[in-house]
């Protein structure tokens, strides 16, 4: 939320992919946000006492962690130093390739906040690219 109480959308996840507060899971603080399921999913919760243990046990899980949390800051990284200082219509393009499954469920104002452009310019851009096809 931001100060005026309006949702912010950080994050999408599609199928398959890990979703996690990272922060506040690996710090042990309480969470900055909040994360929302807006279709049908499986999901499996583990703490972060029982993961240690996994991770002290099993080099094989470790190995699959560190590379689960690499692939997600690798990500972060990207989306905040490049796809940020994109125009409105890039982005949107952009987040039409890398979450063609998202675009059918997501709320317009999820995606607009997503990718930090208002709900209306989000429209505009959606009704020039359907006349376009």
């Amino acid at each position: 939320m931001d100060k005026q109480g309006n949702e912010i959308t950080t994050e999408f996840n599609g199928p398959g992919k890990f979703c996690s507060s990272y922060y506040s899971f690996y710090s042990q603080l309480p969470s900055y946000e909040s994360i929302e399921a807006v279709t049908d999913c499986r999901l499996f919760l583990i703490s972060f006492p029982v993961l240690q243990k996994l991770y002290a046990h099993s080099l094989q899980l470790n190995v699959m962690g560190r590379k689960v949390l690499e692939k997600a800051c690798m990500e972060r990284d990207y989306f905040l130093k490049r796809i940020i200082h994109l125009p409105a219509k890039d982005k949107y393009e952009w987040f039409l390739q890398v979450y063609p499954e998202v675009y059918k469920s997501a709320r317009l104002q999820d995606i607009a906040s997503f990718l930090g452009i208002k709900p209306e310019t989000l429209s505009r851009i959606r009704r020039k690219l359907s006349l376009n096809q």
